[in-house]
């Protein structure tokens, strides 16, 4: 009955209001629902992490999509130094290169693998060939695209949205879950986006694959937790990279990294919306 009185309320505004009927109605959901749920859930992992605290050892070998600009570029530029290995990924050969030389000069060693995660096979091989040489000890799901572009997004871009967000992304983890749970040993972040849980319109695609890869990663952080795998997920809000734009509420990309690196190191759940 409430769900059909919710129905006949929404029919009966005015069509040019719908848009804002709907705001409203996500307003109050994030607010009385799942912002309470999530800042105790949020307390309660930090707490078991807090009484359960252990050392984990220092990655040594990290691959990063999306490595060529922005957050991924920025996390490699923070871990790179002398006894580190990245593998970097991208479509994008030229600006990789770029990242994979500010790292080397900080005493990284680098591998540029220029790959579309939109190609699932050659990715699945480029990501093998290069645990088979140097095992992964943390993977960075970072790549991802924003997919607004006006009203064209609607009806034009949700298959590339949802084939690099969300097909992409687990594509890019799936593999190297598999090569870590066999060795009991090793780290997965994923990005996410605050608009996961809230979206303007126009973001539809962009919300629904993060939406997604929320749930996707809150189940396999316990799936994966039985072979000592550990699987964190980021929520940034604004950031300052090429799919923003100017926002001037935006952090960039370099602040964001240090702080992930601190809670990677120390295993804390990863939520950091702005």
């Amino acid at each position: 009955m409430f769900k059909t009185f919710n129905m006949h309320f929404y029919y009966t505004v005015p069509p040019n209001l719908h848009p804002v009927v709907q705001v409203v109605t996500s307003m109050m959901i994030n607010f009385f629902i799942v912002l309470p749920v999530s800042i105790g859930l949020f307390f309660w992992d930090n707490a078991k992490q807090l009484i359960e605290k252990k050392q984990y050892p220092e990655p040594k070998v990290i691959l990063i999509t999306g490595a060529s600009s922005g957050i991924g570029a920025a996390f490699a530029k923070e871990y790179a130094k002398s006894g580190i290995t990245l593998g970097l990924l991208s479509r994008n050969r030229e600006r990789l290169q770029e990242v994979a030389e500010e790292c080397e000069f900080k005493g990284a060693k680098c591998y540029i693998i220029a790959a579309d995660i939109k190609d699932y096979d050659t990715l699945k091989e480029v990501l093998e060939d290069f645990d088979n040489q140097h095992p992964i000890d943390l993977l960075f799901a970072n790549a991802g695209i924003s997919g607004i572009e006006g009203d064209y997004v609607w009806t034009e871009t949700w298959r590339k949205v949802i084939d690099i967000n969300l097909s992409g992304t687990i594509a890019t983890v799936m593999p190297i879950y598999e090569r870590m749970k066999r060795r009991k040993s090793g780290q997965i972040c994923i990005n996410s986006s605050i608009f996961s849980y809230f979206s303007p319109p126009l973001a539809i695609w962009y919300g629904a694959t993060k939406s997604a890869l929320n749930k996707f990663t809150h189940d396999l952080y316990y799936v994966a937790s039985k072979y000592n795998v550990r699987v964190n997920l980021l929520v940034p809000g604004s950031i300052s990279t090429n799919m923003i734009g100017n926002d001037p509420s935006s952090i960039p990309p370099t602040y964001l990294a240090k702080i992930l690196k601190k809670q990677l190191e120390d295993n804390f759940p990863v939520h950091l919306p702005r």
